[in-house]
């Protein structure tokens, strides 16, 4: 059968124009997929007893092909006499500001072996930063105020997020079967870490860890040291 000259120009044009749509979609969604992550998976922790644990540092290695990013300085504010966030996650060689945003003075003191310093009586934000040379966890305190406690946590060559309230966080990267866990409650010491396997309930990864009860001492130590002893 064979079409007029007119239908047959507009059969083959609407071909062309039909690949040229497909390819700009084939092409679309090559980028999309190159610059963005496949999925995000959501990881859960939960304690021995089923109740979320929120500040708790998940971490594992980092892939032999990411690159690594480089970062600015990190900020652990004071805000309302407590550290703010309670728990900060740097890179090793990652500096941290340590403004006081109170209106009161704050003495910020460290006594963990990874870095050691102390930031006597002061307010706003003139004191230098705090260069972090060491992966570990740094123990925070203010010799003014007890309640103030907050942590460091340092990484080398590791993916690490903390959980929020729900004792959720969100990983662009894929899980391992096995992950870090560090949680202030896991230790008296409060610098243990446990590895631990991740399971899946209803598509969603799910760890499990066993908290210790700490009772509140009426001065806070760290190791035999208290913050703001010169022994």
């Amino acid at each position: 059968m064979r079409y007029p000259v007119v239908r047959r120009y507009f059969i083959v044009k609407n071909v062309f124009g039909l690949q040229y749509l497909v390819r700009k979609l084939v092409s679309s969604l090559l980028i999309l997929f190159l610059c963005c992550p496949a999925f995000a998976q959501s990881l859960t922790v939960v304690d021995q007893h089923g109740k979320p644990v929120e500040n708790a540092v998940v971490s594992f290695p980092m892939s032999n092909d990411a690159l690594p990013k480089s970062k600015g300085i990190a900020i652990m504010d004071q805000v309302n006499k407590q550290f703010l966030p309670r728990v900060l996650v740097v890179d090793k060689g990652q500096y941290v500001s340590f403004p006081n945003s109170d209106d009161i003075r704050h003495h910020v003191y460290s006594f963990s072996s990874i870095k050691p310093f102390e930031i006597k009586l002061y307010k706003g934000s003139d004191e230098p930063p705090v260069l972090y040379d060491k992966a570990g966890i740094g123990v925070l305190g203010c010799n003014i105020h007890d309640g103030m406690v907050g942590y460091i946590y340092v990484t080398d060559n590791e993916i690490a997020k903390v959980t929020n309230a729900s004792g959720q966080i969100m990983f662009d990267e894929t899980l391992p079967k096995t992950i870090q866990i560090w949680h202030e409650d896991l230790s008296f010491e409060q610098t243990k870490r446990v590895s631990v396997p991740v399971s899946w309930v209803d598509s969603e990864a799910v760890v499990t860890v066993e908290l210790v009860r700490r009772v509140e001492a009426k001065s806070r130590s760290f190791g035999s040291r208290k913050f703001g002893s010169k022994g």
